[in-house]
């Protein structure tokens, strides 16, 4: 796992701030993130990918990886630019390059396999 200190954080709406961390990939806009949100090294208790008007009106440690921002409120729904605690991001590094990795190795052998089919049916055809 790696960890990033939050060090941008602004104020959003109600209880939601807002931490850029520079990491697209952990956005939860097409599928749900694995990242978690560290206050004072404590993962927040979310719940993770929670929707952000619900982070705002609600609050209570929710948080939400969206693009290369992280939308998250504190366990107390306290300030967290001025409460003294550190917010950090942990996350798996390269996870989605090796889950592409995959992905592409995955349709490349598809691909290859359909292009054998097709040769073996034109063969067939040329036979008649």
């Amino acid at each position: 796992m790696k960890t990033k200190k939050l060090v941008i954080i602004k104020q959003e709406e109600g209880h939601s701030y807002v931490g850029h961390t520079g990491r697209p990939g952990l956005s939860s806009h097409r599928r749900l993130s694995t990242a978690i949100v560290l206050e004072n090294g404590i993962p927040l208790p979310g719940p993770a990918n929670a929707p952000h008007q619900e982070i705002r009106e609600i609050g209570r440690g929710r948080y939400s990886f969206w693009y290369s921002n992280v939308y998250f409120s504190t366990s107390d729904n306290s300030n967290p630019l001025s409460n003294g605690r550190e917010y950090a991001i942990q996350f798996l590094p390269n996870s989605i390059s090796i889950l592409s990795s995959i992905q592409s190795a995955f349709w490349l052998f598809f691909y290859f396999v359909s292009y054998q089919y097709v040769l073996l049916l034109c063969k067939k055809r040329e036979k008649r």
